[in-house]
């Protein structure tokens, strides 16, 4: 099965060779080498973040998007984030998050758990906040926090089986 993404109207496919001017053109920026300290990453992996992307999964079929509307309730406010981990110039993992969502990231773990039931069938792991579909290379996660503000969701295609994806 194809995974793609659609990440400020630049499209991205999970596996595939990618360019880092597209990912400038989606608003991605390669993150500080401090950063990279701070998170671990390994060598050779290349780690770019995109502050309040749009960010479309499963086709359209659900929209990862900010919500920062100052007239609205602290509550009804949310901000996303997405970063993409590339090794040997081809996308191996994208994260999409909904932070400080009050109302938003406990509707849109729902809404995620539906629709990768339906692309992706039965998941391998199901608990009560985080959710997990394997397909060959393939993992897809979904977690919400114990507050319900903060949901994360991942796509990862495994390191040794990339170039099969």
């Amino acid at each position: 099965m194809e995974v793609y993404f659609n990440v400020n109207g630049t499209r991205l496919d999970l596996g595939a060779a990618i360019d880092s001017g597209k990912l400038k053109i989606a608003g991605f920026s390669e993150v500080s080498l401090l950063k990279r300290l701070r998170l671990r990453i390994p060598g050779g992996f290349k780690v770019w973040q995109a502050e309040d992307p749009r960010v479309h999964c499963f086709g359209e079929k659900i929209e990862i998007y900010p919500c920062r509307d100052s007239y609205l309730d602290p509550d009804r406010r949310w901000r996303t984030r997405c970063s993409i981990t590339i090794n040997q110039d081809r996308l191996v993992a994208l994260e999409a998050e909904i932070i400080d969502g009050v109302y938003a990231a406990g509707n849109m773990f729902e809404r995620f758990q539906e629709v990768s039931s339906e692309c992706w069938g039965r998941p391998t792991i199901q608990e009560r906040r985080q959710i997990e579909w394997r397909q060959g290379p393939v993992v897809i996660t979904g977690t919400l926090d114990h507050q319900a503000r903060h949901a994360v969701f991942s796509w990862t295609v495994q390191e040794s089986r990339a170039e099969e994806a």
